[in-house]
């Protein structure tokens, strides 16, 4: 997000696609191991939502510098692993972006997926 269209040319628009895929893929591997492994799928859900929360909440609340022609966000990725495990983290980070880009840059959306 916040990459003007245009600016990246297809073959690494193509790529950008392709490791997308490989991070669904693993997400969901990371998610059903949450699900068989920690406590079921309402423990994967509650995680999810609030992990969702917390990304959405440093997209909004903590800095974000220019770099180039996109921005970095801090979204504390590292801790949200540690405190909730990988596949709710992916959730969130997912989910959170996506929420980001809904209620604040909706023109960034196309970008998104």
């Amino acid at each position: 997000m916040h990459i003007e269209p245009g600016v990246v040319d297809g073959a690494k628009i193509i790529l950008s696609y392709a490791t997308a895929a490989v991070s669904l893929g693993l997400a969901a591997k990371l998610s059903a191991d949450t699900v068989r492994n920690d406590g079921g799928v309402t423990a994967l859900a509650s995680r999810s939502v609030v992990t969702t929360a917390l990304v959405f909440c440093f997209f909004e609340v903590l800095p974000h510098y220019p770099v180039g022609v996109s921005e970095v966000h801090l979204i504390l990725g590292s801790t949200l692993y540690l405190m909730f495990g990988a596949g709710p983290a992916a959730i969130g980070l997912a989910a959170g972006l996506l929420l980001q880009g809904v209620f604040f840059a909706p023109f960034d959306l196309p970008q998104y997926g």
